[in-house]
């Protein structure tokens, strides 16, 4: 079931703590920058992080399944390193989730 909600949607980041993603095209309040994922199929992804002056930065890379809620991220960047993906909640219209630096 994870892998069917993950596959193929853009999420945006909006919170701090617990980190919750939403679809690509939620009416989101004003932000100065946001974080995101595409989770492709065949475990490929985008990343988008915060660049230079809010804007957005892109990096490519993989992600696997390691558990009942846990999702590995591996991108081919020197500057972001591998990290983890503890799903707290996962629908069609959202995502909650903890991330922790390996």
């Amino acid at each position: 079931m994870l892998l069917n909600l993950l596959s193929g949607k853009a999420l945006t980041h909006h919170t701090r703590e617990v980190i919750v993603y939403r679809p690509k095209g939620y009416n989101f309040p004003a932000s100065r920058g946001r974080s995101g994922f595409n989770f492709r199929e065949g475990g490929k992804l985008i990343y988008f992080g915060i660049g230079c002056a809010d804007g957005s930065e892109q990096f490519f890379g993989d992600w696997v399944i390691e558990g009942v809620n846990r999702i590995k991220i591996n991108l081919n960047s020197d500057r972001v390193r591998p990290f983890v993906l503890n799903i707290i909640f996962c629908d069609n219209d959202m995502l909650k989730m903890q991330r922790y630096t390996e």
